[in-house]
């Protein structure tokens, strides 16, 4: 069955590939099919990652539509051109193997079987992870819309790379909070009763960033109720910004 998933999966790109027009770079989807090719185990991890539905994954679609802005493009759809909205093959992959580990100068080079020349050394570091998870608002760049990789450089973590969490044992599946057992370990619960007040206390561990971190649309739900019963309480954690008065008052 991952045989058949596998080569179904190569099929899709090969068809994508047949229908690329020329907002398609062919060059790199045929260096991308070439790692797939090769690459079996990452493939079916990155198939199934977000990584992979970064242009279609739900969430971003709903913020995308409200608003539709090319800012978005270089970080969710890095494989289409910059001068239309993504769409096709280029879109549908998401950020793919190419994306992280092929230098753009290298876009039409066939691997040869260690490739040296090919292969982006850096692609698993932070500062590589960087490219995509901090940066500023398009109306105000000196404003950090994500400041992940400052958040990391802050944090006791900061000696540690982000694969060494969202990568462990090379998954290119990439760990994430929306996966329950990721969550489970970076989140520790616990509450306290005070008459009829119940408080309750969240605190992250071995989180080498914000929790959440990333942009305002990120963010932690937090339910409360009785085991078993309906949720009588509910909290939204997330980043917010506020317009404050300048220290001059002239604005």
């Amino acid at each position: 069955m991952r045989r058949m998933a596998f080569l179904s999966l190569l099929m899709l790109l090969a068809c994508e590939r047949a229908q690329a027009t020329d907002r398609t770079p062919p060059a790199r989807l045929e260096t991308n099919a070439s790692c797939i090719g090769c690459h079996e185990t990452e493939a079916r991890q990155w198939a199934s990652s977000l990584h992979n539905r970064s242009w279609t994954d739900a969430s971003f679609a709903h913020a995308y539509d409200n608003e539709p802005s090319p800012f978005c493009w270089g970080c969710h759809a890095p494989e289409s051109t910059a001068d239309a909205q993504p769409r096709g093959a280029a879109a549908r992959v998401g950020v793919t193997c190419v994306s992280c580990h092929v230098d753009p100068a290298a876009a039409g080079v066939r691997p040869a079987p260690d490739h040296p020349a090919l292969v982006r050394r850096d692609a698993s570091s932070t500062q590589a992870c960087g490219r995509c998870h901090e940066f500023g608002f398009e109306s105000n760049p000196s404003l950090s819309m994500q400041s992940t990789l400052s958040e990391h450089e802050g944090s006791p973590y900061a000696g540690e790379s982000c694969a060494s969490c969202h990568m462990k044992n090379d998954s290119h599946a990439f760990a994430i909070t929306r996966d329950p057992q990721a969550l489970a370990a970076a989140l520790e619960a616990d509450a306290e009763r005070e008459g009829n007040t119940v408080r309750l206390h969240l605190r992250s561990r071995g989180v080498g960033h914000a929790f959440p971190t990333g942009d305002t649309f990120r963010a932690l739900r937090v339910e409360v109720g009785r085991e078993g019963g309906p949720v009588s309480a509910e909290a939204r954690l997330h980043r917010t910004f506020a317009l404050e008065r300048a220290r001059n008052g002239l604005g």
